[in-house]
């Protein structure tokens, strides 16, 4: 009787184990991070469930060690997630390249399971340099853009808001009879997204030198965080100031009856303008701001 007893508690005792398989733990598929001028893709790791067999409840911890180039010192997880102690993390800073996080579960008997994911990070920034090209009447110009970055292949999109003009070179002739503006599209193999572009000045044959912009002009501070002032250098002169976003689209248009004017933030939602200031309808100054 008493090694009967004995079997039956020993198998009460084994038993959760038993019907309970080992746990599996899944760090979900290996993703792809596009990186933007202001932020990045929102990217939740983990599957869907982080966990499963073994004995719930489960604990969790995410870790990585990742060094930034020509860095010494090694981040971790906690850098990069916003809590690695979650199933479904979500990515909060990021890295020039890619980086491997591991997920370690343990469930409520004590076993231990782990995945790992391969996220990897890509976008396009811009180099400095001039978005504006001048060219006489019935000449050609080539197209620039600034774009660097991306995974390789790039593919390309130029087209323009006023005609049917379209090209998939990365720095297409052109031959406009205006002044054009001509916005780009770039995309690299992961699908993210660039955009850049530039303007042709179309001058008339004889007044080059004076249709070419002839007057500096400084925005600061910029970028435009709270208060910031735009001003030109020169005669005081009743001027036009217009803004365009990075798809060329006009967002303000601002007089300017002296020198100098004020351009608040409560205006501008974030992201990346051009300005073109005007007097007599001639572009005099042009340059760029970043509003926060």
């Amino acid at each position: 009787m008493n090694s009967i007893l004995a079997i039956v508690s020993f198998a009460l005792i084994a038993l959760p184990q038993l019907v309970h398989s080992q746990c599996i733990a899944s760090a979900g598929e290996d993703a792809i991070v596009c990186i933007e001028f202001f932020g990045h893709d929102q990217i939740t790791l983990g599957g869907n469930p982080t966990a499963a067999n073994g004995v719930p409840p489960y604990t969790y911890k995410w870790s990585c060690s990742y060094y930034f180039p020509n860095g010494t010192y090694p981040y971790d997880a906690s850098y990069f997630l916003d809590n690695v102690r979650m199933a479904n993390p979500t990515i909060r800073n990021i890295a020039p390249d890619s980086i491997t996080f591991r997920i370690d579960v343990t469930d409520s008997i004590g076993q231990t399971c782990y995945d790992s994911i391969n996220v990897r990070f890509t976008g396009f920034g811009w180099e400095d340099g001039e978005r504006d090209g001048y060219m006489h009447q019935g000449d050609s110009i080539r197209l620039h853009h600034l774009l660097v970055g991306g995974i390789p292949p790039i593919s390309y999109h130029w087209f323009t808001e006023v005609d049917s003009f379209n090209s998939s070179e990365p720095y297409p002739w052109v031959k406009p009879d205006t002044t054009t503006r001509y916005y780009l599209r770039a995309y690299d193999s992961t699908g993210c997204e660039g955009v850049d572009a530039f303007t042709v000045n179309v001058l008339t044959t004889g007044i080059f030198d004076a249709q070419r912009p002839i007057s500096k002009s400084i925005l600061y501070p910029n970028p435009l965080v709270d208060i910031s002032i735009l001003k030109i250098y020169g005669p005081n002169q009743k001027h036009q100031v217009f803004f365009y976003d990075v798809l060329g689209q006009l967002t303000h248009q601002i007089e300017m009856k002296e020198n100098q004017t004020e351009i608040s933030a409560e205006d501008f939602v974030s992201g990346l303008y051009y300005y073109n200031i005007y007097n007599k309808n001639i572009i005099i100054s042009q340059g760029k701001m970043v509003a926060k």
